[in-house]
């Protein structure tokens, strides 16, 4: 029988983080006049007609089945865990993992740089103090025994071999090209019952677009 385990996978959360940036820059992106600067009043009406809750859902969704394909590692997202404050910690994505499959990683794992990891991670300083020890040698050697911050750290170290914290940073490039952040925000608004508002401000910023391009006709 397929047990279940729940654990995190590596995200900055969106707290002043590459996340957070992607999806500022999305929605800049969205009410740019000709020359690609933001309209600044647009964006920030923009901004409030938004649910935002939706769209760091979609987001994380996204995320994660992009993450799975880089990396390889066959979970399941449950939810965004957010914290109320961001003084301590920033959001996290929960997902369950298969039994078969954590032994799988454990398996195929680099152990030298899964020890490497666990000493970084777990080595106690001033302000911290680690609950579980540095030495990989002191944790049971059968993952299925760990804990979900130990099972974290071993799939932060397996994804590591395939994705670089540059290729972190790259991500979601391909969801800001292909257009999933305007459908995003639209979809967001329209949970709200503010769709039709939503509307309005890209027909009022392609207006805007045209009128510049024209006034840049006429003086050419």
């Amino acid at each position: 029988m397929t047990t279940l385990f729940e654990t995190t996978i590596p995200f900055t959360g969106f707290y002043e983080s590459i996340h957070d940036h992607n999806i500022d820059m999305a929605l800049e992106q969205s009410f740019d006049d000709s020359s690609g600067s933001p309209i600044d009043e647009l964006v920030s009406r923009a901004y409030d007609l938004i649910n935002w809750q939706s769209v760091h859902l979609a987001y994380v969704q996204t995320y994660v089945d992009i993450w799975k394909d880089k990396t390889g590692i066959d979970c399941k997202f449950i939810e965004i865990d957010s914290p109320s404050f961001y003084n301590y910690r920033t959001d996290e994505i929960i997902v369950t993992i298969t039994d078969d499959e954590i032994k799988r990683i454990y398996s195929e794992c680099d152990k030298p740089s899964l020890a490497t990891l666990i000493k970084k991670r777990c080595t106690s300083y001033d302000g911290f103090i680690s609950f579980y020890s540095p030495d990989i040698t002191d944790w049971s050697i059968d993952p299925l025994e760990w804990e979900s911050p130990q099972l974290a750290l071993l799939i932060e170290s397996f994804a590591s071999e395939t994705l670089s914290n540059d290729d972190y940073f790259y991500l979601m490039d391909d969801c800001q090209c292909n257009g999933e952040f305007d459908n995003w925000f639209f979809d967001s608004a329209k949970l709200s019952g503010k769709g039709k508002e939503f509307e309005r401000l890209w027909s009022i910023c392609d207006y805007l677009r045209q009128r510049e391009d024209r006034k840049w006709r006429i003086a050419a």
